[in-house]
């Protein structure tokens, strides 16, 4: 390993890294140059070096104790045409000097504490260069085990690479890292579950040469915490819906509570409050969900350095907002309502379990990849931009998809013998392709990840099953299901209603875009992926066209 202090006159210089050094192993050798060092911490008592690689102008960081000084070259060996564009301005002497300075001072203080750490803390932010300023970092005890996976995975959407949940940088060199969340994964488990991203192009991460690539998970602790986290922010939604069923104050259903509620805005007023939810269900429910979910979950977002929290509650929400319809004062106990009921109920128990199971039982491991890629190309605007594109959008999306509940539960139309059953029908075949799916697509990831542990290359696309028929089948069970919900709106003459399920159905396709576009970035799989959309339906399951079968 390389001495602390001479690593300040490392910056500028070349290195090579193998392509068994990354994660997964890539072929050939990445050439770049040492763009930046930061001072040792707890977790890193040698420090960590920032290296910019040429073929992809992503910037990884790598601990300075696993990178050995082979992979250092000589000189300036190697001229990149890329780096001659943007070639690294060589640090002045008196620069040098003052890192040398810093970093063996820190390298004592390090030494010196003989108190381990016990849980994750904050790191030293690298703007902060070491003097305490305090970034979304987290760094494990000296008593675990160091994650080799803690490596930066830059993310360049010029080459279709996706952002794990390491510390990152924001691309084309604007400098900014980005948090962790307070774990790491096995890259084969990565982003699957969005759709076929075994296949997508894995995130680059770094391992010591000669290493299994490793399955770090959260610790037990961690994991606990977070686990009471999520089931703590729902509470006061929980107590407010519970206070509204009971008619906790008898002002809030009577002449007065209407006017109220109808009148001005007085959100420090607990009269108003229920009033609102008494007589205004609709903008009760808007304005819990603002506060609990939109500030609350952005506000824990900034804290954590994850939006993670959104993810396992986009199945969750909805039957919350059915059971508050449902327990409504103005609720009418139809069969409609109750059958709206238990399928949201049999909705949410697949996808909670679909979800948790491509975690691997873990709360708060990654986010989703699409949250990630975006916070790297905004860069140091994601913190007030993640608001609005996380929360808020998810707002118009639950809140949306959700309103024909409203009408099931609160119309007094009787059932009808005809439309009502279709539109059951139609949910629960949703769910049922949704579900068959999702078990495919797990299949063919423990597969894949089967091959690699045996040394063999992985299917690039997964095109059996129901994926023989369709690219998206989850996607299409989704929407049918939700489409199936709105019929209920329908049926109750409210027709409007459906504008919340056509904006869902809006966001999905630009997510499918994004999701072909990841799909087919990587060049070894782009020929295989070209022929397979070619000839393959987006959505709605279908059969092949006259070319494939021309072929077969």
């Amino acid at each position: 390993t390389i001495s602390v202090v001479s690593m300040a006159d490392r910056l500028g210089q070349r290195v090579s890294i193998p392509g068994t050094a990354w994660m997964p192993p890539e072929q050939g050798d990445s050439v770049g140059e040492v763009s930046k060092y930061y001072a040792p911490s707890r977790g890193y008592p040698q420090g960590r070096i920032e290296v910019l690689i040429y073929e992809d102008r992503g910037r990884y960081l790598f601990p300075l104790d696993k990178f050995p000084d082979t992979w250092f070259l000589p000189g300036t060996e190697i001229k990149s045409p890329r780096a001659l564009k943007s070639p690294t301005k060589t640090p002045t002497t008196a620069k040098r000097t003052r890192v040398a300075a810093r970093a063996a001072a820190e390298v004592q203080a390090v030494q010196a504490a003989a108190q381990p750490l016990t849980s994750p803390r904050r790191a030293l932010s690298p703007r902060g260069k070491g003097r305490g300023r305090a970034s979304g970092a987290t760094v494990t005890s000296p008593t675990q085990p160091e994650p080799d996976a803690d490596v930066s995975r830059a993310l360049s959407p010029r080459r279709g690479r996706s952002a794990s949940r390491g510390l990152l940088t924001s691309p084309r060199g604007s400098g900014r890292l980005r948090s962790p969340s307070p774990g790491y994964r096995r890259r084969s488990t990565r982003a699957a579950a969005e759709d076929q991203a075994p296949a997508a192009a894995p995130a680059r991460g770094f391992q010591p040469e000669g290493t299994p690539s490793p399955a770090w998970h959260l610790s037990r602790s961690q994991n606990t915490r977070n686990a009471i986290l999520m089931f703590a922010v729902a509470l006061p939604a929980l107590v407010y819906g519970y206070l509204i069923a009971t008619k906790s104050d008898s002002r809030w259903g009577s002449a007065e509570g209407r006017e109220v509620a109808y009148g001005p805005i007085k959100v420090l007023d607990p009269l108003w409050w229920g009033a609102v939810g008494t007589h205004r269900p609709v903008l009760a429910v808007n304005l819990v969900f603002f506060f609990n979910v939109d500030v609350l979950f952005w506000l824990l977002s900034l804290l954590q350095g994850s939006t993670w929290l959104i993810d396992p509650y986009w199945t969750i929400i909805p039957v919350m907002i059915n059971a508050f319809y449902q327990f409504h004062p103005s609720a009418t106990g139809s069969l409609r309502g109750a059958v709206a009921t238990v399928l949201t109920g049999v909705w949410s128990a697949r996808l909670t379990h679909s979800y948790f199971r491509r975690e691997e039982w873990q709360f708060g491991a990654r986010e989703d990849w699409r949250f990630s890629k975006m916070s790297g190309d905004l860069g140091r605007h994601w913190w007030w931009l993640s608001f609005f594109a996380a929360y808020l959008s998810q707002h118009a999306m639950l809140v949306g998809i959700t309103l024909p509940l409203h009408a099931a539960h609160s119309s007094t139309v009787p059932w009808d013998p005809v439309w009502d059953p279709l539109a059951a029908f139609a949910c629960i075949l949703g769910i049922c392709i949704a579900w068959l799916g999702d078990s495919q697509l797990r299949r063919f990831m423990l597969e894949n990840e089967r091959r690699r542990e045996q040394g063999l290359d992985p299917i690039p696309i997964l095109k059996t099953g129901i994926w023989n028929y369709s690219r998206h089948p989850n996607y299409f069970g989704e929407q049918l299901w939700w489409w199936g919900v709105s019929c209920f709106g329908i049926i109750v003459g409210q027709p409007l209603l459906v504008a919340g399920t056509a904006f869902n159905s809006l966001c999905m396709v630009a997510v499918t875009v994004m999701v072909e576009r990841r799909m087919a970035a990587r060049p070894e799989r782009r020929e295989a992926w070209e022929e397979y959309a070619r000839t393959t339906s987006v959505w709605v399951p279908w059969f092949k066209t006259e070319e494939e079968d021309k072929e077969a």
